[in-house]
């Protein structure tokens, strides 16, 4: 064979095999492998069946025992069938028995029983620390006009966790030490996450002889909101389905203590296109306790109950629905508008967005129920946390209105909520 012809077979070998793999790469076997999702939810004991042909050209197999897997009646597709609930397990598919071409997550899931809230809250919050809300300014006995915090670099959203070293409990705390030390007073603040110490020299304030820093500072709140569930097996609740904020910084509230409250609704505020609505509740310390306030975080507050919750609709609970239960159309919304209690009503789901991991905006409620609607003109504050029931199942529960139509809101998923419990 001429030397010359040398190159110009083994430049046809590789432009055939190319060709051969790129044909091949587009086969039914392949495109249905490359759409074969990288996460697969089955529940316990349920069968799910790889959509991919398999045949002779793929073997699947289970890193674990958890997972059977075994071939169909059609003897060219795999079921995967999931034992225990609770963990998650990996199924690979190798070309030709040997080289492994799709590695699938599959999340074996339990059946969680979860009772449905819907009961109007009162929720009472004191911070760890004090919150500074704002900056201001001393007048001095000379007419001068100074902020010893804005000279320190204070600003406001920052929390005060310590005066020399001395944990501070809450405002009125903060301002006995500053009149211990009056010269100087080493703060310890947090600020976006990073704790640092700054120095601040008070100043006698003329008007009452008393030494301030020049800044306000919070360390409680308090509101109106809805129960989203209770967890029998854990006995813990959430509700709201968002973190509690200060009103003058929008920074998430820390937890020193706090307490949910039976509420009395009294008077409803209609949503209107650009102008939310409200549910006014009332309580006070005569109110019924529910539980304590243990964590506050952008899923909702949590806490434990003082005794068991009961729902009147829903007495022996529900099973949490997983992302992929949620379909388009009908469900139900729990809440309550008046002294007649929990109430359900009619709603649908509009959206659902795909969420791989906790996150809010999982879906999008629309409110079509009358009685609602005439009550309410649909999503108002103080209904945060009401409970949305689809198909027998706790879906989620409602977050946010949307400002230019009251009608509709975001709800997040009760998978995220339910995980966040401890």
């Amino acid at each position: 064979m001429k030397k010359g012809l040398l190159p110009f077979i083994r430049n046809a070998i590789g432009v055939a095999a190319c060709a051969a793999l790129l044909f091949f790469n587009y086969t039914e076997p392949m495109v249905s492998l490359r759409n074969l999702s990288d996460d697969v939810h089955i529940r316990a004991g349920a069968t799910y069946t790889l959509p991919v042909s398999v045949g002779k050209l793929f073997t699947v197999s289970a890193d674990d025992d958890s997972l059977a897997v075994s071939g169909t009646e059609d003897e060219t597709l795999a079921e995967v069938t999931g034992g225990s609930g609770g963990h998650t397990t990996h199924v690979t598919l190798k070309l030709l028995g040997v080289i492994p071409v799709k590695e699938i997550s599959v999340y074996v899931r339990g059946e969680i029983i979860l009772v449905p809230g819907g009961t109007s809250i009162g929720v009472t919050l004191h911070t760890r620390g004090a919150l500074v809300v704002g900056i201001s300014t001393i007048v001095l006995s000379d007419g001068q006009k100074i902020s010893p915090a804005a000279a320190a670099g204070i600003q406001a959203g920052d929390l005060v966790e310590k005066a020399n070293g001395v944990e501070i409990e809450n405002a009125e705390h903060l301002l006995e030490l500053c009149n211990e030390s009056r010269d100087s007073v080493d703060l310890t603040i947090v600020r976006n996450g990073e704790r640092m110490t700054v120095t601040v020299r008070p100043a006698l304030d003329p008007a009452d002889n008393v030494y301030r820093m020049g800044m306000w500072v919070r360390d409680s709140t308090a509101g109106v909101g809805t129960l989203s569930f209770y967890d029998p097996a854990s006995n813990w609740y959430a509700a709201l389905g968002h973190a509690i904020t200060d009103v003058d910084t929008r920074s998430n509230l820390t937890v020193r203590d706090g307490e949910i409250v039976q509420s009395n609704i009294v008077d409803i505020v209609q949503g209107t296109q650009g102008e939310p609505g409200e549910l006014r509740g009332t309580f006070n310390k005569e109110s019924l306790p529910l539980g304590t306030i243990e964590t506050n975080s952008q899923f909702g507050i949590y806490g434990k109950m003082y005794q068991e919750y009961r729902n009147p609709l829903f007495p022996n609970g529900v099973p949490m629905a997983y992302p992929e239960d949620v379909k388009l159309g009908d469900a139900e919304i729990l809440t309550t508008l008046n002294k007649d209690g929990i109430k359900a009503y009619r709603c649908k789901i509009i959206k659902v967005n795909q969420q791989s991991g906790p996150a809010p905006k999982g879906m999008v409620v629309e409110i079509t129920d009358p009685v609602l609607m005439a009550a309410t003109g649909g999503i108002v504050q103080g209904m945060s946390g009401s409970p949305i029931i689809q198909n027998g199942k706790l879906i989620g529960v409602v977050t946010h209105v949307f400002i230019n139509d009251p009608t509709k809101g975001y709800c997040m998923y009760a998978q995220w909520m339910e995980q966040q419990i401890q």
